[in-house]
């Protein structure tokens, strides 16, 4: 059974991606730590870009594995796509979460177009194997104020759907956020892709 490696230092983005995959591919998946390669510079200019980067600098050095890899970006019309792919890093290199959103409803004050538009590119890589890319995307909105207690990232600004007075993510349970969210698309088509590949 092949070995699967997330190529991340996110703890709630490897419970996320863990659960969407067994989902997927059944309980029994094998999720191995491997060795991490530790600060990986992720210069691309897009998400693919710099997911691909992160995913072949884990299976460099894991080359038994199946590398898992996704880059996320939120891209706001008011901020003329910011923060992008650039989102985990808006308040700073080491900004918190909570830094992250503050700065972007500071940025917002004011603005009445709120849209915003979650994607992730979701990226598995094999040794001598073609690569597997997903890309997942939603559309919502930026609320006024933080809003909820679950989730990470900018979960609790980020209302899904076209109601601007709907549930942000931080207030669903994870169950309901894996129903509709962007990684949970990217990581359910890459599962599916998997898969097909026959690894």
């Amino acid at each position: 059974m092949p070995k699967f490696l997330l190529a991340t230092h996110n703890l709630d983005k490897v419970k996320e991606i863990e659960a969407i995959f067994k989902d997927a591919l059944g309980e029994d998946i094998e999720f191995v730590s491997g060795i991490d390669p530790g600060e990986v510079i992720e210069d691309g200019d897009t998400i693919e870009e710099n997911s691909m980067i992160k995913a072949n600098a884990w299976l460099d050095i894991n080359p038994d594995c199946i590398v898992l890899s996704d880059d996320t970006g939120l891209f706001i019309d008011a901020l003329d796509g910011a923060p992008g792919k650039d989102a985990s890093i808006y308040a700073g290199q080491n900004a918190t979460y909570q830094e992250n959103c503050i700065k972007l409803l500071n940025e917002m004050k004011g603005k009445e177009n709120r849209k915003a538009r979650f994607s992730t590119c979701a990226t598995a890589v094999r040794v001598n194997s073609l690569s597997i890319v997903s890309v997942g995307s939603i559309e919502g909105h930026i609320s006024h104020e933080l809003d909820g207690a679950d989730g990470f990232g900018y979960d609790p600004v980020f209302i899904p759907g076209p109601d601007i007075a709907g549930a942000s993510f931080a207030q669903m349970t994870p169950a309901q956020k894996n129903m509709v969210s962007h990684r949970a698309k990217a990581f359910r088509s890459l599962a599916r892709g998997v898969k097909e590949a026959g690894w």
